[in-house]
């Protein structure tokens, strides 16, 4: 079940949205899926399963009025949506979480209902993390998007993970501060060893195709 959850932290433009896809058809009894990506990529991924698994049913959400009423097999909703959608978004067999650093900051309103969403899967769930932004200077900012993961305890808890890596320590006002680091060389090798795959693009260049020029899809507003 650990394996089946995963921070991919590769460069962009090396396909994290199609490793996605095929993860999801691969691993056993995946489906429904909820997708949760940024606003503007919601009709990107739905194109993307159009293209490369056109049998799945997908339906998008791309609003705090309409929601899906006949059964989808993946379900694409944009982070600033997802605190609104909370209860429907519950107890599906996968989630990806595109562009996982928004996730970054522990207090938002996005944050807070992904870790909930996540922690309504099953315990051998597929649940991702993608970006294409890795975290470097502030290793406090990994901590929310592990607890998505739900692997956070490996890591000491939320707090031995600030005290541990994060330098953390209290002032003589009684603040916490948890914007420092430490211990980076044990923190890199046991994200690596244990749920994080990271690619850069001097790896696997002679592995990519030329470069390739796609549309934007967009969806207007009502005003035009």
């Amino acid at each position: 079940a650990a394996a089946r959850r995963t921070f991919i932290g590769d460069d962009m433009g090396l396909g994290k949205t199609i490793q996605a896809i095929a993860t999801i058809e691969y691993v056993m009894d995946s489906y429904p899926a909820v997708v949760v990506c940024p606003p503007t990529l919601v009709l990107n991924w739905k194109n993307e399963y159009d293209r490369w698994m056109p049998s799945k049913k997908v339906a998008t959400v791309t609003n705090r009025r309409d929601f899906p009423t006949e059964p989808y097999d993946v379900l694409v909703i944009g982070w600033s949506n997802i605190s609104h959608w909370g209860k429907s978004l519950e107890k599906h067999r996968a989630y990806v979480f595109d562009e996982s650093h928004y996730a970054k900051n522990p207090t938002s309103q996005r944050t807070k209902a992904a870790i909930k969403i996540a922690k309504t899967a099953p315990s051998n769930a597929l649940v991702l993390n993608l970006t294409g932004t890795p975290v470097t200077n502030r290793p406090a900012e990994y901590a929310p998007q592990l607890q998505i993961l739900g692997r956070l305890d490996d890591f000491g808890g939320l707090w031995g993970f600030y005290r541990r890596y994060c330098a953390a320590f209290r002032d003589k006002w009684g603040q916490w501060h948890l914007d420092g680091y430490s211990n980076l060389d044990e923190l890199n090798e046991k994200l690596r060893a244990q749920c994080y795959i990271r690619r850069t693009k001097d790896q696997v260049l002679k592995e990519l195709p030329a470069v390739r020029h796609a549309p934007v899809l967009v969806e207007p507003s009502e005003a035009g």
